[in-house]
């Protein structure tokens, strides 16, 4: 299964779940979101990772606050 995350790009529903499962234990870890750390955890780069923070953002998971997110 796949899940578009905006009108140019998609992820497995497993890579999903995946990055979800991540960013809940970076926020755990810290607070809130270390982007740098998220980053190299899920091996990709920016141009990936803020379209899929977007696409968490939207879907609930977490809330933008400024520069920071954090779990919703």
């Amino acid at each position: 299964r796949v899940r578009i995350v905006n009108a140019e790009l998609a992820f497995t529903s497993e890579a999903i779940e995946r990055a979800a499962s991540e960013i809940r234990a970076n926020v755990k870890r810290h607070g809130e979101l270390q982007i740098p750390e998220l980053r190299d955890a899920l091996g990709t780069s920016r141009k990936f990772l803020i379209p899929l923070l977007d696409y968490f953002d939207r879907s609930g998971l977490t809330i933008r606050q400024g520069a920071r997110r954090i779990l919703r």
